[in-house]
């Protein structure tokens, strides 16, 4: 027998790696449960897997309201431009989560996520994670849910002190001496490219005296090799010369 009267509606499938699957809807007494199920060999042992945890799902869980202006156990305090509290951060609307029917409301705790910047009365980057402790000694806790909520426009506490603004300090203009600074650091600046073009030219005319030197000590030795010498100027025939000018 696959029938269940509580079932409004679902999906059957097969797939080699998830073998039977189903998602089932079932709604008793005003409270609606979906059931997923995967990894079955059978469609009856799926069925009687179904059957089983809308059974324990009915008998044992129910429909608990949050209104979005309860008390929480944990709120966020935000501070707006001018360092005044904000106020406190609430859900931003009424939700309905499923608890245990021995679970007391009291157990239910809210991580608040309040973004850099917040925005007064707006849900934007603004969440509450709501989570359920399964007892005093198990240490263990369910997930109820994270929701959006939102930054309200009122103090939490009357007393409360407002956060200390800073103001941002202008920059002051260089005095005398931060110029002579400025000064003296592009003069060094200045000073250090004149040495760096100095000794740059200097390296270039070097290396091309070298160049040329060995050119002209090569093309001798190459001359020198086939027998060809220069002539030289003897030096009675540039004396004689010499004195012949200052004779006349």
């Amino acid at each position: 027998n696959y029938y269940y009267e509580a079932c409004t509606g679902g999906k059957l499938g097969w797939t080699p790696e998830a073998k039977n699957t189903c998602v089932l809807v079932a709604r008793q007494n005003g409270m609606e449960l979906m059931c997923v199920l995967m990894g079955a060999t059978t469609a009856k042992e799926m069925f009687e897997d179904a059957r089983y945890l809308f059974d324990y799902g009915f008998e044992h869980l129910q429909p608990y309201r949050l209104q979005s202006g309860e008390e929480q156990s944990r709120s966020a305090i935000g501070y707006n431009s001018s360092g005044k509290a904000i106020g406190k951060m609430q859900l931003g609307y009424d939700i309905t989560c499923l608890m245990d029917t021995t679970a007391e409301p009291e157990n239910i705790t809210a991580e608040w996520t309040l973004p850099e910047e917040p925005i007064l009365g707006s849900a934007s980057g603004v969440t509450v994670t709501l989570t359920m402790e399964d007892g005093a000694d198990s240490g263990q806790s369910t997930l109820l849910g994270t929701y959006p909520a939102v930054v309200m426009e009122q103090s939490l506490y009357e007393e409360q002190q407002a956060a200390p603004v800073v103001k941002e300090e202008k920059p002051s203009r260089p005095g005398f001496m931060g110029v002579l600074l400025v000064a003296g650091k592009v003069l060094l600046i200045v000073a250090a490219v004149l040495v760096g073009s100095f000794v740059l030219l200097y390296l270039v005319v070097r290396i091309r005296y070298e160049y040329r030197k060995h050119k002209r000590n090569q093309k001798r030795r190459e001359m020198a090799a086939r027998g060809i010498y220069p002539k030289r100027k003897s030096v009675a025939g540039t004396n004689s010369a010499r004195n012949g000018v200052k004779k006349r």
